[in-house]
Order: structure tokens, then sequence, then C-alpha cells
């Protein structure tokens, strides 16, 4: 969020805590939050399943066309950076962030199992043959850029008014 912040800093700030809760329902509600997600939101998933997100968003799009490759950017170099920083500072991120705990077990728990099953058992073979294509090509590159333009120019505002419409935050597209 161009903001720069220590650890300790972030954690400390308290608009950076239950973001995802407030971010979704505009306060720290999880209830409210639930809701949402259950009623207004095409699909819900989870960063370490990104991949299956994107297979279940191609099929909940048809038919109109949706390319789910992708090219990895801002990933982690030191692998057990995050461990570290979850066992150093464990209890301070539950203390801070409870809402979005319950929530992301709501998600894990229930909309997922949910768009899994609705999917079927072809979604595991579609997830391993979108890691397999994950082969950037160079019109791959060019049609990334233009689909950024599009985003930033019309998704976005769009979005933003559709979202204060719901009484979403009229920022984030998540």
């Amino acid at each position: 969020m161009n903001e720069k912040y220590s650890f300790e800093g972030f954690l400390a700030t308290e608009k950076f805590n239950n973001f995802q809760t407030k971010k979704i329902a505009g306060c720290e509600d999880v209830e409210l939050a639930k809701n949402r997600l259950e009623g207004q939101f095409l699909l819900v998933g989870v960063v370490e399943e990104f991949d299956e997100f994107l297979v279940l968003l191609k099929k909940k799009l048809a038919p109109m066309e949706f390319d789910p490759r992708y090219t990895r950017v801002n990933a982690a170099r030191d692998k057990g950076l995050s461990a570290r920083i979850a066992e150093k500072y464990y209890q301070s991120i539950v203390e801070r962030n409870r809402a979005d705990i319950e929530l992301y077990r709501y998600v894990k728990e229930c909309l997922i199992p949910r768009d899994r099953a609705w999917y079927g058992e072809s979604l595991k073979g579609e997830v391993d043959k979108l890691r397999k294509a994950q082969t950037i090509a160079p019109m791959m590159r060019l049609k990334s850029q233009v689909d950024f333009v599009v985003r930033k120019a019309y998704i976005e505002p769009v979005t933003g008014v559709m979202r204060k419409l719901a009484g979403l935050p009229a920022r984030g597209s998540y």
C-alpha cells in the first residue's frame, strides 16, 4: 500500500488489524463479512490455493473467455522467512486478527468445499493442466499489458461503483 512499516509497526497499526474482514464488511463484523462473501461474491479463494481458484473462476465466468495463466511476481526469496515471522509474532498476530482468522476458516471449511463440489471431479486434473501451462509466450505478456489497461481504465472504476451501490467500500477488488 506504498507505506513503509517495520513488521512491529505494521502489527501495531490498527487499520491493518482484521484487514480482510474490514475490507469486505466495512467494519470488524465477521458475520456480515461471511454473509457478503456468501451472497455478493462470485467466488472466494485463498492464496495457497490460487491455481485452483483460477480454474474455478474460469468455469464460473464461462462462456466469457478467461485465460488463467499468470506470471509470479513479488515471490518471497527467503522461503523460511514467513515461518520465522510466524514463530516470533504468532500470539500478536492472532490477537489482532481474530475476525480474519474466523473468516479464513469459514472460507476454507464452507465456501471452498462447496465450490469444489460444484466444479466436480475434474478440478484436480484442470489445476494440474494449468500448472503445466505456466510457460509465458511473448504474446501472453502483451495480453497481460492490455488486460492491465482494461482493468485500470474500466473494470476497477465500474466495480467501485457497483461495490458502493452494494454497501461495500468502493475500493478493493477482493
